[in-house]
């Protein structure tokens, strides 16, 4: 490909500063310093999951390995985009003092679509999903993951939340805070780790708001083992669609017991609550670069958001003339486009569409805390979801 010559004012014959002029050859975008493959290595790890995807272990030039996920049947674009809106987010929070005095930061990993619902993904070392965190220390106390399941037995009001209320009580009291306690035995080291969960946790929870980020059952809220980071992974179901699931979710973000046991005595006061509301008001202050961003994201024409969202009305598109029936498609998409950025931007600035009210960072805050950790509303939601978890 083509490369620009960049000429200096310590050039001949150059009177302006600076300018960039089009080299007539054609190079390869290399440097020395790029890490390149130097061979695959032959252990190759195939996960449980239901996608069954594959480990594979490269060797690079500096002598490092490095590990990725092959991965089919989903559509990989949606991840990537919503990953780069991750790493926007946390360049954000890098160049807001407040944000990078307090070191707060989201974690992301790369994806690399490659084809038709299949794709590349960066595997990050040391991640254990929530619910393994949890495991042992349940069976300790003579409880199997699997005997803690939740069966609402109707969906009578008064039933499910009876249940609900039953399977907490056979769970015993929250568990994680002992998590910190072995995995970080000094005092240094725990607290290091307790306030790195505190501030991941609110980062990735607002920000997971803001977007609309569902699905964050136990499997897709990820722990680093080594610093109590929260990671999020599989970020394909965002702009509130979780709301048009045939049981939906209606949290924000999950902000379960044990969950919150892990913040400490505090709960959702202290660090946690000075960290989500830097990040809301840094979310408010950029909200102009936010509504440009989000805007392309959803005219993304890689990206079938259509598939995410609520299903048409398909004997009315039977009825329809193909070419009409196209057109009326891309209208209904624009238009969804726009709302789901209306609704994304009214989020930003702290104005609640069930309420209809625009409320204080500090306010929203609570509004949000509230409707997270609410029995009123996680005992409606999908009982794969945990949510008595």
């Amino acid at each position: 490909m083509p490369f620009f010559y960049i000429f200096k004012d310590d050039d001949k014959n150059v009177d302006n500063k600076s300018y960039e002029k089009p080299d007539t050859s054609w190079k390869k975008p290399w440097h020395p310093d790029h890490v390149s493959i130097v061979s695959i290595l032959d252990e190759v790890l195939e996960l449980s999951s239901q996608q069954r995807p594959k480990r594979l272990n490269f060797l690079g030039s500096d002598g490092h390995s490095y590990s990725f996920l092959l991965k089919k049947g989903d559509d990989l674009n949606l991840d990537s985009r919503i990953g780069e809106t991750f790493e926007l987010f946390d360049y954000l929070l890098q160049r807001e003092k407040e944000s990078r005095d307090a070191n707060m930061t989201i974690r992301s990993y790369n994806v690399m679509p490659i084809g038709h619902k299949k794709g590349i993904i960066e595997w990050v070392d040391d991640l254990w999903a929530f619910k393994k965190c949890l495991q042992p220390y349940f069976e300790r106390k003579g409880h199997h993951m699997q005997h803690l399941q939740w069966t609402p037995p109707s969906e009578d009001e008064p039933e499910r939340m009876k249940s609900f209320n039953d399977i907490k009580k056979k769970a015993g009291p929250p568990v994680f805070h002992q998590w910190f306690i072995e995995n970080f035995p000094t005092a240094g080291e725990w607290y290091e780790a307790r306030s790195t969960y505190q501030k991941s946790l609110a980062v990735t929870s607002i920000v997971g708001s803001i977007i609309g980020l569902g699905d964050r059952h136990c499997e897709n809220v990820q722990i680093c083992q080594k610093t109590a980071e929260v990671v999020h992974i599989d970020l394909n179901m965002i702009f509130l669609k979780g709301r048009t699931l045939k049981v939906p979710e209606i949290v924000p973000f999950r902000l379960t017991r044990n969950i919150i046991d892990g913040l400490g005595p505090a709960e959702c006061d202290g660090l946690f609550r000075k960290s989500a509301l830097i990040t809301i008001r840094m979310a408010k202050n950029k909200g102009k670069l936010l509504r440009t961003v989000f805007s392309l994201v959803l005219r993304d024409p890689t990206c079938k958001w259509d598939k995410i969202r609520s299903k048409m009305n398909v004997r009315s598109q039977e009825e329809s003339p193909i070419v009409l029936q196209k057109q009326s498609n891309m209208l209904k998409e624009d238009r969804q486009a726009a709302q789901d950025l209306t609704d994304l931007l009214k989020r930003v600035h702290c104005f609640d569409k069930d309420t209809k009210k625009r409320y204080t960072p500090s306010s929203y805050f609570d509004l949000l805390v509230k409707a997270a950790r609410s029995d009123e509303n996680l005992h409606k939601m999908y009982r794969g979801w945990a949510p008595h978890m």
